[in-house]
């Protein structure tokens, strides 16, 4: 038996605000050293209170792990589960995979807006 025939979404992309790239991607960055490779925090022009935050999470191998850790793995929780929404959705493969790896990189901001596509392409479909 063959899948019911969809009617693609009429809005399958969306990006957050240009904010979220400046903010979620350098903090994965600084997450990521504090964890792998501290030493290379001082060498890094940060600004001080993020540096001193960074210092105390750096100091503290155990603490840097799990923070590097639950990021990472919420980050690929969130990608993987935005592919699964957007396929269930009926969006284009290129759309499916857009969804995935925005999230993966930027995380609950692209979820937020896959919603609201979803939600507005649902809206359309009543």
């Amino acid at each position: 038996m063959s899948p019911p025939s969809r009617r693609p979404p009429e809005k399958s992309v969306s990006v957050p605000g240009f904010g979220w790239f400046l903010f979620v991607i350098p903090g994965m960055a600084l997450v990521s050293l504090c964890h792998v490779q501290p030493s290379l925090l001082s060498t890094l022009p940060i600004p001080t209170p993020i540096a001193k935050a960074a210092g105390y999470i750096a100091e503290r191998p155990n603490l840097a792990a799990l923070i590097f850790y639950a990021a990472w793995g919420a980050h690929v929780a969130e990608g993987l589960v935005a592919g699964l929404k957007s396929s269930r959705a009926g969006m284009n493969s290129a759309a499916v995979l857009f969804w995935g790896l925005q999230t993966f990189i930027l995380g609950f901001p692209s979820m937020i807006e896959l919603n609201k596509v979803l939600r507005s392409n649902k809206a359309k479909d009543s």
